[in-house]
């Protein structure tokens, strides 16, 4: 039996306060099948609220979602752990 990790390790680093870092780190979560989609839908709907609100790409966030930001952050370390076993057969 094999097992899939949906969530490779997620590159983050000091730019990533800014929209740029933030689209950077949220896609690099690897996700084909989408075990992860609503641990990430959060991230994906920041980055849309920005983007509708004209913020810059190297404009750093609003203090409020920027605590936000950084806790999901550490909270992304967890997905490291998440294993899906799969079974191979023969027919």
């Amino acid at each position: 039996m094999g097992s899939v990790q949906p969530a490779s390790k997620c590159k983050s680093n000091r730019a990533s306060d800014y929209r740029r870092g933030i689209l950077s780190t949220v896609y690099s979560l690897f996700d084909p099948l989408g075990f992860i989609a609503p641990y990430t839908i959060k991230k994906k709907l920041l980055l849309q609220m920005l983007s509708r609100k004209k913020i810059g790409w190297d404009e750093t966030l609003a203090e409020n979602k920027r605590d936000q930001w950084r806790k999901w952050l550490e909270d992304v370390e967890k997905l490291e752990g998440v294993k899906i076993d799969r079974c191979f057969t023969s027919q």
